[in-house]
């Protein structure tokens, strides 16, 4: 994610001052290709103005806490942290540094999702909502050894639930989750979650690493339409089954351009110049509140469980699943 980001920045006309990384060798091969200089993670924000952490969770609070005490602009890479405990502090830093700490969740800024948005605001009183982020397992960096926090809900997951939580205007007051697990270190890598709303939308999503190719969509029905978007294996908007046109992005100019398709090259400009609302800390701790509480029903047999979640904040997701 790192990598993706310094290639959002160039086209968002930033310049990378500084790559840092626990391990050494990432951050001095980054380095060398942005003709940055190489930082250890204690010497961060390392004179930059805007520091995004792209690390694994477990160290997003402490990073993020620095920098923006440090006097930086900080982006915190999804899911937000590790426990619902990191984020309350998170939380209170942002309340303490407004404006300067935020999240990434950069569908939130893709023009398809723009677009879905735009025309879902127009279906009258929403009745289902259905997301489905399938795709094959991820084999690099720390995915590559076990994982700890949390399977491909905790990591994937935090996409449609993002995108579902902007859709629906009302706060979730109930999950229930199933969760499956094919890996050795027990992590889940398939998850069905059920969202049960105040207003009576129903929601559900299924999250995989198990499915050979991606597949990436969002229906929203209400009592005046249907919308559906697609961003894998095609980027397309429909409403009651006809073409919507997708805005073009606002920034052009990235080496790929699934860069711009969803939205990681304006996600960096919005931030930078102010254009544009990122994920707020309140926003993805609420992410991070459902997908724990969504472990939590797993533990339980899929029963629901109640938002605001009451459990230990100390716990990690696949904590609250597994014991």
């Amino acid at each position: 994610m790192g990598a993706v980001h310094a290639l959002a920045a160039d086209a968002a006309g930033l310049e990378v001052v500084a790559v840092a990384s626990a391990g050494g060798d990432s951050a001095r091969h980054l380095a060398g290709q942005l003709e940055a200089r190489r930082a250890a993670p204690a010497d961060l924000p390392a004179g930059a103005d805007l520091v995004v952490v792209a690390t694994p969770p477990a160290t997003h609070a402490a990073l993020a806490l620095q920098c923006v005490r440090a006097g930086a602009v900080v982006l915190v890479e999804k899911p937000l942290s590790a426990t619902l405990a990191e984020a309350d502090l998170l939380a209170d830093a942002a309340t303490e540094h407004p404006g300067r700490l935020v999240v990434a969740e950069n569908l939130l800024h893709a023009p398809a999702w723009r677009a879905a948005r735009d025309h879902g605001g127009g279906l009258g009183e929403l009745t289902h909502v259905s997301a489905r982020t399938l795709q094959p397992p991820p084999n690099w960096g720390h995915f590559a050894r076990p994982l700890t926090a949390g399977g491909v809900l905790f990591d994937l997951g935090p996409h449609p639930v993002a995108l579902v939580l902007e859709l629906v205007a009302v706060a979730p007051i109930g999950v229930a989750a199933e969760l499956r697990s094919s890996r050795p270190d027990g992590a889940d890598d398939e998850a069905d979650v059920r969202l049960r709303f105040a207003d009576g939308t129903a929601v559900s999503i299924e999250v995989s690493w198990t499915a050979p190719e991606p597949v990436w969509d969002l229906q929203v029905a209400g009592t005046t339409g249907v919308v559906r978007l697609e961003l894998f294996p095609d980027t397309t908007v429909e409403r009651d089954g006809e073409p919507v046109t997708v805005p073009a992005p606002r920034h052009h100019g990235a080496a790929d351009p699934s860069l711009e398709t969803f939205g990681y090259v304006d996600q960096l400009a919005d931030l930078a110049t102010g254009g544009g609302a990122c994920q707020t800390v309140a926003g993805a701790a609420l992410v991070l509140e459902v997908i724990t509480a969504a472990y939590a029903s797993a533990g339980r047999g899929g029963e629901e469980v109640a938002l605001p979640f009451a459990g230990d904040r100390t716990l990690t997701p696949l904590q609250h699943w597994r014991g």
